[in-house]
């Protein structure tokens, strides 16, 4: 860690000559206006002594410099340059964080994530998600509950209707040979008694392991079936099965890195209110973070830093940079 001081407000012993933090604010502030998103976050005092975007300033630089605590937190409000950014001259307890994401409205939050989220639309940054023309929206979801999945037939009667058929369409995708059977007017359930389209994909591929102290190279084997709904009949099977797999970045790129690096499972604060505050504001971070670092950076393109390693360079700079000019007054 550098030894900063704050005396002379502005020394640093051993300055970086990075000033990753001066670029991503001034990236999200050009991008995004964040001094106006974080000033849309209000809250429900009626005379509030700490201006609510200090704490949704504070919320989401804490996220983004990987800050797991509000105890933590509340430390690093006392620093200067913290104080500096977010434009509040005095440390705030986690007391005062937990207080106020109580008396916050999530909506707003949303609010703000979307119009992000449409800035980065416009900005062509979901292009390589693109099948065909269309840009997918992946869901994922977690099966708290026993479902019925069993009762649909249509699995069975998919893979009966396809058995010891040729193929429909064959193509390669990342190494695999992909096989497609294309089944319509297939019926989803009692319930749901619109003809609904079924694409069935069998995957396979050859994958090195280690067995027995020895690399061997065995044949796998993947089956995938996807139930289509909606005027998609103009679209080929392959395509279908390209857009469900886009499904698995969700996994890979967020999930996993949310879980593993930004504390997703861990909840500072349990009033119901607060948690969603607090996880709409970690999703807004972990989106500005990203943006910032693979649309607008070049290191991580090239390979030569991790996004934790430049994480930690923002922390660095926060401690080594005058970011009075964005965030101050």
């Amino acid at each position: 860690m550098p030894n900063c001081s704050g005396a002379g407000k502005g020394s640093c012993l051993n300055k970086l000559s990075g000033g990753e933090l001066p670029r991503f604010v001034r990236y999200a502030q050009k991008m995004f206006h964040l001094q106006f998103l974080a000033g849309a976050c209000t809250d429900s005092r009626p005379f509030p002594e700490i201006p609510a975007r200090a704490v949704a300033l504070t919320l989401l630089l804490g996220e983004v410099v990987q800050i797991p605590s509000q105890l933590q937190l509340q430390a690093e409000t006392g620093l200067w340059q913290w104080q500096q950014w977010v434009g509040y001259p005095d440390s705030i307890s986690d007391d005062t964080l937990n207080y106020v994401s109580e008396r916050m409205d999530p909506e707003q939050w949303r609010r703000g994530l979307v119009w992000i989220n449409r800035k980065l639309k416009r900005g062509k940054a979901f292009e390589e998600s693109k099948v065909h023309g269309l840009l997918t929206v992946s869901l994922d979801a977690n099966e708290q509950f026993c479902s019925d999945q069993e009762r649909y037939d249509i699995y069975q009667e998919t893979l009966a209707l396809t058995q010891g058929q040729p193929p429909q369409e064959t193509v390669e995708r990342d190494g695999r040979k992909v096989e497609i059977w294309d089944v319509p007017q297939m019926t989803f359930s009692d319930s749901y008694t619109e003809p609904v389209r079924v694409v069935r994909a069998r995957e396979t591929y050859l994958q090195r392991q280690r067995i027995g102290g020895k690399w061997v190279t065995q044949e796998k084997e993947q089956n995938w079936i996807w139930v289509v709904a909606g005027n998609l009949d103009g679209y080929d099977g392959a395509s279908l099965r390209d857009w469900g797999h886009l499904r698995w970045k969700i996994e890979n790129n967020a999930f996993n890195e949310l879980t593993q690096s930004w504390h997703l499972t861990h909840c500072a604060h349990h009033h119901p209110v607060a948690l969603q505050v607090l996880l709409w504001a970690k999703i807004m971070a972990f989106t500005l973070f990203h943006a910032f670092v693979i649309l607008h950076g070049k290191l991580l393109r090239l390979g030569k830093v991790t996004l934790q390693e430049l994480r930690k360079r923002l922390y660095r700079s926060l401690l080594c940079e005058d970011v009075a000019p964005f965030f101050s007054g």
